[in-house]
């Protein structure tokens, strides 16, 4: 029959749709859309129909953070993420928070999803390149690498000459850091690096230090 049919979508609060059918998403998360047609004297109403889709959520912005001392991955909001390896289908966890640190085990490029539910998931998030460097042996003359967070150098104090810097970029090759040295100072040039969490690899004489930085 050529009786209007009415929309309606339940919860309320992630689309609205206008007498014409017109929908508009508002929020994240799967919603189920009933179409109805009431009758009149000369037709019965219709049996209504219901179609359940998923309203994808707004892709997450991912930032680093510091929390008890500790640098993780999260959001402004702090909303519930899945956390992914590049490459993987399958959630590394699950939650506002991903500590690289005591979550990630290989070198790799990680991001998250913004999950509402119900297989409902939003697109991928900005990319962090994490770079995990294990057996290494103590340079304990080194005091520390600054400033951390970098855009451009990192300054590496208390090495020689002989010293240093490499990082393990995303097609997970170690290469060795442009430098230049000066009065037991040693320079390194990350601008050519995407944003990231990585980990310094500073090599003098025999000994070798571990220090993760933040390019953003």
């Amino acid at each position: 029959s050529a009786l209007p049919v009415s929309y309606s979508a339940t919860p309320t609060d992630r689309i609205t749709i206008d007498a014409n059918g017109n929908a508009t998403p508002v929020g994240g998360g799967n919603v189920e859309i009933t179409a109805s047609q009431a009758g009149n004297n000369n037709y019965n109403a219709a049996t209504s129909v219901k179609q359940t889709v998923c309203i994808a959520p707004v892709a997450p912005v991912v930032i680093v953070q510091t929390q008890s001392g500790i640098e993780v991955l999260t959001t402004a909001n702090a909303q519930v993420l899945s956390w992914f390896k590049e490459g993987t289908t399958t959630a590394l966890s699950t939650g506002p928070t991903f500590n690289p640190a005591s979550q990630v085990t290989a070198d790799g490029i990680y991001y998250a999803k913004a999950d509402a539910g119900g297989g409902c998931v939003s697109k991928a998030s900005n990319k962090f390149t994490v770079s995990v460097i294990t057996g290494l042996e103590d340079l304990s003359q080194v005091a520390s690498i600054w400033p951390n967070p970098t855009t451009d150098y990192l300054f590496v104090d208390n090495v020689s000459a002989e010293a240093t810097g490499k990082v393990v970029q995303q097609n997970g090759s170690l290469v060795e850091l442009p430098s230049q040295y000066t009065n037991n100072r040693l320079r390194l040039d990350v601008r050519a690096l995407a944003s990231g969490i990585y980990v310094l690899t500073v090599l003098d004489g025999n000994n070798s230090k571990a220090m993760r930085f933040i390019k953003n």
